[in-house]
């Protein structure tokens, strides 16, 4: 029997969740937005215990480490737990406002993808009723005139419905 990637991970963050850095931590939240997003992990990593169980571990560490976090870090953190939500997994709005609280002092060290990748996560946050701080919004908005073609469409893909934030950012990115 072999193991998934969800599998494999449940195991990892709970086995060594205390001694993630900055990177593991970050990657951790990417990689189980996506194994919740394709759907990896059938049976007991995919079950609705074991994500919130590895939810609430990774939680716990990046409350710890929010105010460290560098603008990379940051964004899968935001971005991860944005896919989860879509999926309908509880996230923790106390690990949100943490993370979104530190955008304003990393925002201009971005790069176009992460600028991308970030507005994305906190419009689809928003949209799911995830408060995230605004300061937040505004930082990483005015960041987004570095931005590709393909990172502005990534971005305005992830507003794509009634996102309470998209014509607020818009407005900001046409004037």
């Amino acid at each position: 029997m072999s193991t998934s990637v969800g599998e494999l991970l449940v195991r990892v963050v709970r086995a060594s969740h205390e001694d993630f850095n900055a990177v593991i931590r970050s990657t951790a939240w990417s990689k189980l937005g996506k194994v919740a997003v394709r759907g990896e992990g059938q049976g007991r990593a995919r079950s609705s215990d074991d994500i919130a169980n590895t939810v609430q571990l990774l939680s716990r560490e990046t409350l710890r480490a929010a105010g460290k976090m560098a603008p990379q870090h940051l964004s899968s953190t935001l971005w991860g737990i944005a896919k989860l939500a879509e999926k309908g997994a509880e996230v923790d709005a106390a690990v949100v406002q943490a993370v979104s609280e530190q955008a304003p002092r990393v925002a201009d060290k971005m790069v176009p993808k992460r600028v991308s990748r970030t507005l994305y996560a906190i419009a689809r946050l928003v949209e799911r009723g995830v408060e995230v701080d605004l300061a937040a919004v505004r930082a990483v908005s005015k960041q987004a005139g570095k931005m590709a073609p393909q990172h502005m469409s990534i971005t305005l893909w992830g507003m794509r419905s009634s996102s309470p934030l998209r014509g607020r950012m818009c407005s900001r990115w046409l004037t």
